[in-house]
């Protein structure tokens, strides 16, 4: 009687995983527990927008959170896109900083985030007319103020430059100084985002114990900044734990069941690292006879933050 009880037991807990591991695989795909925006349910925390600042969050609908001075509104184009495009081709130059004495010449005139006034450079005068290029830059800051770093990431080309060209802060006209925009001062970490620190993570903060009682301008914030999640180039160790606690989303697979059964969570994190994106997955089984938890992780492969938004219309103009 013992052995057949205990195979039961075994049987049915091995039953439990299994359609845990499936319901993982849903979350993958559906992003519920990020964004649900089922009737009665309403889990719309991560469409909020700070218009304090003009930035979103990663379900933001992009009519919503496109910086309002932007020349060129989204263009997910796939042709304009290409590499063979011209709009698609960057135009800086990386190994320049802000404040520069322009000896390399002004690539603003080039490609900026608006039609830059036709100034000189201290080192070769004025410059005789150009085609301004204002589509790549749009592209990039946009998403970046839309969406934050993870959003910015998924939806530009994977060789893209993270950089572009604009007015130095508090100044509404380029200046005679050179230099794209510093990522740096708009982070809570030291890193920008052009170094993309493969042992550092950036992530979705989806609804968790640890972010319930964020405002939105606090998810904002969480949605910039790079996590130490590995040892640092300064060695300093990173702190798992408590990214995961703001990155994994974790629920029950059936909240109302026997008290004899194991109870299993569903848990699921979205994040880059190792210079790639990871959706980490995870079931997770208590025993209600020892207390004791074990757990089944792997990765997934499904709908990507793009699909997401797209299935529920919020790139839409």
């Amino acid at each position: 009687a013992g052995a057949l009880t205990m195979a039961n037991r075994i049987g049915g807990e091995n039953a439990l995983i299994c359609a845990g591991f499936l319901a993982a695989l849903d979350e993958v795909d559906d992003w519920r527990t990020y964004d649900d925006p089922t009737p009665g349910v309403a889990n719309l925390r991560l469409r909020g927008y700070d218009a304090a600042r003009g930035y979103g969050l990663p379900f933001t609908p992009l009519r919503d959170a496109w910086p309002t001075d932007a020349v060129d509104a989204w263009d997910g184009d796939a042709a304009r896109w290409a590499a063979n495009h011209p709009d698609s081709w960057w135009r800086g130059n990386l190994a320049e900083r802000t404040g520069t004495d322009l000896r390399f010449g002004r690539y603003p005139i080039f490609a900026d985030v608006r039609s830059p006034a036709a100034v000189g450079s201290q080192a070769y005068g004025a410059y005789g007319a150009v085609q301004p290029r204002t589509w790549l830059s749009s592209q990039v800051r946009g998403l970046d103020h839309a969406l934050g770093h993870y959003g910015l990431l998924e939806y530009l080309p994977a060789n893209q430059v993270l950089a572009w060209y604009d007015a130095a802060p508090g100044s509404n006209e380029p200046t005679q100084q050179g230099g794209m925009c510093a990522q740096w001062p708009r982070m809570n970490f030291w890193s920008d985002i052009p170094s993309f620190d493969p042992y550092a993570s950036r992530s979705i903060l989806p609804p968790t114990p640890a972010t319930s009682g964020w405002s939105t301008a606090q998810l904002v914030d969480g949605h910039r900044r790079l996590y130490q999640t590995g040892w640092m180039s300064n060695w300093q160790q990173g702190d798992m734990s408590a990214f995961l606690e703001r990155s994994l989303t974790s629920t029950r697979l059936m909240p109302l069941a026997p008290a004899t059964w194991p109870a299993v969570a569903i848990q699921v994190c979205r994040s880059t690292r190792l210079y790639r994106f990871n959706t980490l997955c995870r079931v997770r089984w208590t025993s209600p006879i020892t207390g004791e938890s074990s757990d089944l992780a792997f990765s997934g492969f499904g709908t990507s933050l793009r699909g997401a938004r797209q299935a529920r219309g919020l790139d839409l103009p």
